[in-house]
């Protein structure tokens, strides 16, 4: 397989389209990137989220850290809509905190899906590393874990360029995609066969109705 190194320094710690626009084709080829982040120890090597990777991960989560979905919906049950005068009541704001540092600290497990060089056989290793690692360092390699591990926003997709491809039936989806598809690929690919279903569904009751 061939990998494309994307080098991060101190003025590009995104790894998403700076211009909020992801064109498909870089999404379908996302399981080939690599992000190289440097640090006062050497370099760490990252890639997006294996959707293998992550199911094992979430099975390990579920076991060592049971309340973490509950955690995850709280936060989402506080923050989700919410106005600016609820989040400066401190029994709100306090919950908000204290939800996102437990979270914070139980995601990292996630790591160990997306750190590929040094090798991480374990959270032993992890913590080792992070422990090597300035503060800066860290905050930029917990937010590269978040984003690595994380399904891109589908509003964000422009799909013209398969849109074309499938018109004039070029293949721009092969088996290594498939053998290595990451999270955000897999999302968007079984959201294009959903809509795909549904329509088909729809011309079908339209036909019925007639």
């Amino acid at each position: 397989m061939m990998v494309v190194y994307k080098y991060l320094d101190d003025g590009d710690k995104q790894t998403k389209a700076t211009d909020g626009v992801l064109p498909v084709l870089e999404l379908l080829r996302q399981h080939r990137v690599r992000y190289v982040m440097s640090t006062e120890k050497g370099n760490i090597v990252l890639k997006h989220q294996p959707l293998r990777t992550k199911r094992i991960i979430d099975g390990i989560i579920r076991a060592i850290y049971p309340d973490f979905h509950t955690y995850v919906q709280e936060l989402h049950d506080l923050t989700d809509g919410i106005e600016e005068e609820e989040l400066l009541k401190p029994e709100i704001s306090g919950r908000i905190v204290e939800l996102t540092s437990k979270l914070r600290l139980m995601s990292q497990v996630y790591a160990l899906g997306v750190i590929e060089r040094p090798q991480l056989n374990d959270m032993d290793d992890f913590n080792d590393l992070y422990e090597q690692l300035t503060e800066d360092e860290r905050d930029k390699l917990d937010m590269l874990i978040q984003e690595l591990t994380n399904v891109c926003d589908p509003s964000i997709i422009d799909d013209t360029s398969l849109v074309i491809a499938n018109r004039y039936g070029i293949q721009v989806i092969d088996k290594e995609m498939l053998e290595q598809i990451t999270i955000s690929q897999a999302d968007y690919l079984i959201r294009q066969i959903n809509a795909e279903n549904e329509m088909m569904s729809n011309l079908m009751g339209e036909k019925v109705v007639k």
